[in-house]
Order: C-alpha cells, then sequence, then structure tokens
C-alpha cells in the first residue's frame, strides 16, 4: 500500500489471520527504533484488501480487475510484528488467497523472531515452511539470514498472469 509514486499507499493498522485483538510488537520510538509488545486491534487480511485496496482501479493503477479473473495484486509487504504465522498459514498454504478472490503475484514477508514471543514453536516453523514448499504456489526466490527474523520473497508460479507480468519474455506463456 505504500509508494505514492506507484498509485499505493501506506496504511498503519494491524493485520491478522482473524480479527480480534493481539499481542503485538509495536514501534514506540522511531529513533531509536524501541518496540514495546501491546494488545491491539487487527482486522482480517481479506478486510484489509477490501478496505485499503481500490474497489474500480484507475488505469494505471497496480492492480486489474475483470469479471473472469481474480484481483491481481503485484507485490504485498507483511510485516505484521508477530501474527504473519498463521497468516502464511490461512492465506499461503493451500491458495486461501486465490480462493477468497486475490491473485497474488509476489510476496514479502518478514518472520520475526524469537519464536517464542509469539508463542510458535521451531516444530511449528519447520511445519509451516514444508507446507509453504509442498502445498501453495508460492516459490521461494530469496531468504536473508536469520537473525532476529527472516525476509522472505515469494514468487506466485502457478499464476498464468503472474508469469506472463514477471517473466513472459523468458516463458512460453507469453
Amino acid at each position: 500500500m505504500f509508494s505514492s509514486s506507484l498509485g499505493g499507499r501506506w496504511a498503519q493498522v494491524g493485520v491478522g489471520a482473524e480479527a480480534g485483538r493481539l499481542n503485538l510488537s509495536l514501534l514506540v520510538d522511531q529513533r531509536s527504533q524501541r518496540y514495546q509488545t501491546r494488545e491491539a486491534d487487527v482486522i482480517d487480511l481479506l478486510t484489509f484488501l477490501h478496505r485499503y485496496l481500490p474497489s474500480s482501479p484507475s488505469k494505471g493503477s497496480l492492480w486489474a480487475k475483470s469479471k473472469q479473473q481474480p484481483f491481481l495484486i503485484d507485490h504485498l509487504w507483511l510485516d505484521n510484528e508477530g501474527p504473519e504465522y498463521p497468516m502464511l498459514r490461512k492465506y499461503f498454504v493451500g491458495d486461501g488467497l486465490r480462493r477468497a478472490g486475490w491473485e497474488l503475484c509476489q510476496l514479502n514477508v518478514e518472520l520475526h523472531g524469537p519464536l517464542n514471543q509469539y508463542h510458535f514453536s521451531h516444530e511449528q516453523y519447520d511445519a509451516l515452511m514444508s507446507d509453504l514448499f509442498r502445498n501453495s504456489s508460492y516459490l521461494p526466490i530469496t531468504a536473508s539470514d536469520p537473525i532476529n527474523h527472516v525476509r522472505m520473497t515469494f514468487f506466485n508460479f502457478r499464476s498464468l498472469a503472474c508469469l506472463q507480468r514477471y517473466i513472459g519474455s523468458l516463458s512460453s506463456c507469453s
């Protein structure tokens, strides 16, 4: 939702797998980059997309919608300070986002740690990564070295629209 030069916008809102209240790690001091865990209201990802994406995309916007195809999102960045784990399972393993009518080409996500702070075990993390690799349309194309969190980029390799958009000249699908 950012980069006004590209037609996006910044939305500072808590987003999770489900609407409700969650303990989130929130930036409380920009200069010192100090975070505190606080309880905050969150909305689910589908509500966020419906609320903040334009319902009638204008010509030249980042998104295109037709009656035959799902709503296309070029790039989504998730930096949720904790709720990203259940969101990945709900919307990206088994392609829940696509089944809800949204086609996402590229996903960047920060996976925060330490895991126990987010009530997520190493075993759950391993199972989630395994499910993402085996049961989703998203291929990991980059990952940072983990310190306290991992930044990962995924590409939707099963979407014809995404393949044509990003590698059409290199593929036989153009």
